[in-house]
Order: C-alpha cells, then structure tokens, then sequence
C-alpha cells in the first residue's frame, strides 16, 4: 500500500495525493508517469480516492505564496491483497490495513511553489 499525503495543505485533515494497493512485491522505484494524473496516462486500477475524489495520482501543487510544503509516501507491506467494491477513500483503505501490516516505511519530501 502506498499512500501520499500533505499535511500542509490549508485544510482539516491532510490533503490525500494518492492511494494505490497491490503493488508489485518486487517494485523497487516508482519512476514518473507511473499512475495516472492529469499529465500522464499511466495506472489506474487499484487507486482510491484522492481528495479531490478522483482515482489518480495528486501532484504537488502548494497555493502560491503558501510556503514549503511537506510531503508524505508511506509504504505499507501487507500480509493480505485488499479487495474494494468501490474506489476507496483514506478512512475505508486505513480500516482494511488494520492488523495486516508487516512493515511500513515514511519518506517525507518537501516542495514549494516559485
């Protein structure tokens, strides 16, 4: 499982960039284009929600005059697939990981906006 998320960003909870479940065991980068955005056509499936409520990936985009923005990639090894009806939201993908998590790891960039 890999979430991004900003906690930044001017609103209550942090701003959800992108979720995606199921990655491949031997994924050993994530290159540009990857999941799909708004400039890039690439994976789709087994993305949920972001917080604009769309399945792709989020990029960095700070308000202008905001500052430094931090961001977070939280990598999750699971010791089960998750399955979803429906594209999930952070809520519904964090409730589904419970209790299923071997190890986890936390990369935090920072950007901003020139």
């Amino acid at each position: 499982m890999l979430i991004i998320e900003d906690p930044d960003a001017p609103s209550a909870e942090p701003l959800v960039h992108l979720l995606a479940w199921d990655l491949p065991p031997d994924l050993t980068s994530v290159d540009e284009g990857l999941f799909k955005s708004p400039h890039h056509e690439g994976l789709d499936e087994n993305l949920g929600r972001n917080s604009f409520l769309q399945t792709a990936y989020l990029p960095p985009d700070p308000p202008t005059g905001h500052g430094p923005h931090l961001y977070a990639f939280q990598i999750f090894a699971l010791d089960r697939r998750l399955d979803f009806d429906h594209p999930p939201g952070r809520s519904v993908v964090v409730a589904a990981m419970t209790g299923h998590v071997l190890a986890k790891g936390v990369l935090v960039g920072s950007y901003k906006r020139v």
